[in-house]
């Protein structure tokens, strides 16, 4: 796919101000080009991210069914939240250029109280582009909002089938306290033997834990190492370490190939210059 950089680096100042909106499209073009990629991962947080960070970080059933739904009921607000603004733009759009001559600039009083100067193009394609990026943002709620989902129903499978009521709830609590501080407790002392900070060690049992849901996909499937034994423990960290730096760079293929390469060479070297050759 070409693109316009080259256009766009060295555009002139009248390039850029023509009203032809030439070069506004051209960066436009650069602002979208990645745009379904952008869509497909437009989810905040990952469902792994959700179980492990929020659901897991609770201690008991009770506790996790409440923070699954405190962070649900945050995003499905935040999306009314845009649907709201979104309602309230395009009023607010249709309104200040309803019977205006489109062709001539306005004087707009804005929400701060005072007084802009506006051109419709500019504010048609300004609130354009709000619908466009407003459908990314819908995608990401809605997967947010289906993983919350999933998480809720199979507490409630857990739960027996029932809904966690406020009477279990409160009844619930000296035991999550009993297993929280247990769980601080013993995150602060490998931290004073292993020098890791216990907030890493924390994310490192929650992240190997056994899943919440019986698919068993959001868990570590490797090892952080014993942390109990400092030299296994370094040894595992830095072989995950070294895991990702070599597939991010390809290094350990290109590696393997620079390995195979000086082998064929010295296979070369030896069959041509082997020492019956050189008696010939």
């Amino acid at each position: 796919m070409s693109n316009n950089y080259e256009s766009i680096a060295l555009a002139t100042s009248k390039e850029i101000l023509d009203d032809s909106n030439e070069f506004m499209f051209k960066v436009l073009q650069e602002a979208t080009r990645w745009e379904d990629s952008e869509t497909e991962l437009a989810q905040g947080r990952s469902d792994f991210q959700i179980e492990k960070f929020i659901i897991h970080d609770n201690f008991t059933i009770p506790s996790a069914f409440k923070a699954a739904l405190i962070n649900r009921k945050s995003v499905a607000e935040g999306l009314l939240g845009q649907v709201i603004d979104a309602k309230r733009s395009a009023r607010e759009f249709h309104y200040k250029w309803e019977g205006k001559d489109k062709s001539q600039p306005i004087w707009w009083k804005n929400r701060e109280g005072g007084e802009s100067l506006c051109w419709y193009d500019i504010d048609e394609f300004h609130f354009q582009r709000m619908l466009q990026n407003l459908n990314r943002g819908f995608k990401a709620a809605v997967e947010e909002l289906e993983c919350f989902d999933k998480f809720i129903n199979r507490l409630i499978e857990l739960n027996g089938g029932k809904n966690i009521t406020r009477e279990q709830y409160n009844a619930d609590q000296p035991n999550y306290w009993e297993r929280r501080l247990s769980n601080q407790s013993l995150d602060d002392l490998l931290s004073a033997r292993t020098g890791v900070n216990a907030g890493n060690i924390r994310s490192m049992r929650r992240a190997s834990a056994p899943t919440v849901l019986e698919n068993d996909v959001n868990r570590t499937k490797g090892s952080f190492g014993n942390p109990t034994d400092p030299v296994e423990f370094l040894k595992a960290l830095q072989e995950n370490v070294t895991s990702g730096i070599e597939e991010i760079t390809n290094m350990n293929n290109q590696l393997l190939d620079a390995s195979k390469q000086k082998e064929d060479q010295k296979q070369f070297t030896e069959s041509l210059f082997n020492q019956d050759l050189k008696m010939q």
